[in-house]
């Protein structure tokens, strides 16, 4: 199990990584759609957020099973994420 603080990092990491992904594939391809894009990104800052808070604010009981759910959570969440900036590059890529 990973700390508090490397789960934080991995978090932000990951969130930087899409941010990127979304700036870059718009300056390559003017013609994608800006409010998917937006979308991502809002989505993604929110996601970002809402882990981080339910980070700090532990659920009482077993903390290792609590943590090791909510680590497959944000992994399950960032994949639903990551196929939903791939459509935007296909679709955007295919025109």
């Amino acid at each position: 199990m990973t700390s508090r603080r490397h789960f934080k990092r991995e978090i932000r990491n990951i969130a930087e990584e899409i941010y990127l992904i979304c700036i870059l594939h718009r300056l390559q391809n003017p013609s994608c759609d800006i409010e998917q894009t937006k979308t991502i990104i809002k989505d993604t800052m929110a996601i970002q957020k809402e882990y981080i808070r339910r980070i700090n604010h532990t659920e009482p009981g077993d903390a290792k099973a609590y943590y090791r759910h909510l680590h497959r959570s944000f992994d399950d969440t960032m994949d639903k994420l990551i196929d939903t900036i791939e459509a935007l590059i296909k679709k955007t890529t295919n025109k």
